[in-house]
Order: structure tokens, then C-alpha cells, then sequence
């Protein structure tokens, strides 16, 4: 995980960015880009990371899904824990069947937080950044509780192999009023 130098620690917060390599586009492996948010200590004296994360699934190379995961690197027995899983096929394609390829980078990412509720979008190549409330391109889910607290805003990158480079671009971050 990563946050930029000009994120705030802030609650209620979003980031935007660009993936120019998606998975199923590099060998060996498969790269795992995402979006992170309320990256934090995981404790009081600074030890240990937390955050809360929206990432491109490589799990079985279905690439069309995306992930929502709550990070604790201080518990060693569940260091991350998956609380949402969602299909955008109908955004980004897919591996099976020709009916719908998968789209090529760039994949246009944003997430926010608000209290407990995460949301994120997600959109290909020169098309429009959709609105909030798009059905096709927007999902949300609610956190679990005592996962409303202040962090940075920033990215994830998971499988990266020596050598292998993740590609963002256009990454914003700010604090919602």
C-alpha cells in the first residue's frame, strides 16, 4: 500500500487513479492493482497498518472481479479479511465466453468512504467518469464495525514479481466535507 504526499489523514475521504496495467496483461503472474483507503497505524503507538482496500480479483484469473478487503497487519492469523466481492463484467469483460473480451487498460478507479459505507467505481479507456449513483459501473457495501476511522488515501499493488512494474496515473486524492 501506498499513499502520496499530499493525501490527508482524514475519515471521509476518496481517491481516484488510472491503472495503465491491469491483470492478465503482464507475465508471469498476474499484477493485482487496487485502491486504498484510511491507510492508518494499526495501533495507538504507531505499530503495525491497517486500511481498507478495493482490488482487481487474480484469484482463479477472475479478473472481472473486484475485491473489498479490511487490512490488520498486526493479526497475524487473518491479516486481511474479504468483506465483498463483485462481478463488472459488464465494465471491464470477461475471460469466459467472446460475448464480452475483457477491455484493455486503462481501468479509471475511484473509491470513497463515508462513515462505514465504501464505495467505488470503475470505468475503461476515453469514456466518461460515471456519477455516483450509476448502477452499471458503481458498487458499494457497508464496513464492518470499528472501521471508521482517519487515514490516507491511496493505492495497492499485490503480486508484483521481481522485476514486474504496476503503471498508475491521474491519481488524485481529497478529504469529503
Amino acid at each position: 500500500m501506498f499513499w502520496y504526499p499530499d493525501s490527508k489523514f482524514a475519515a471521509d475521504q476518496e481517491a481516484c487513479m488510472t491503472w495503465n496495467i491491469v491483470a492478465g496483461e503482464t507475465r508471469p503472474g498476474l499484477l493485482q492493482p487496487g485502491v486504498a483507503m484510511r491507510i492508518a497505524p494499526a495501533t495507538a503507538d504507531g505499530k503495525g497498518v491497517k486500511a481498507v482496500t478495493v482490488t482487481q480479483n487474480v484469484y482463479f484469473a477472475g479478473i472481472w472481479m473486484f475485491n473489498v478487503h479490511v487490512w490488520n497487519s498486526l493479526d497475524t492469523a487473518h491479516p486481511f479479511t474479504q468483506i465483498a466481492n463483485f462481478d463488472l463484467s459488464p465494465v471491464v469483460g470477461s475471460l469466459i465466453g467472446s460475448a464480452a473480451p475483457m477491455v484493455p487498460s486503462p481501468w479509471h478507479v475511484c473509491a470513497r468512504v463515508v462513515d462505514r459505507t465504501f464505495t467505488f467505481m470503475v470505468w475503461t479507456g476515453a469514456h466518461p467518469k460515471p456519477a455516483w449513483n450509476d448502477p452499471v459501473h458503481v458498487r458499494t457495501t457497508t464496513l464492518p464495525p470499528g472501521w471508521d476511522f482517519s487515514g490516507y488515501a491511496g493505492g495497492y499493488i499485490g503480486h508484483l514479481h521481481p522485476g514486474q512494474v504496476g503503471a498508475f496515473s491521474g491519481v488524485t486524492t481529497h478529504v469529503l466535507p
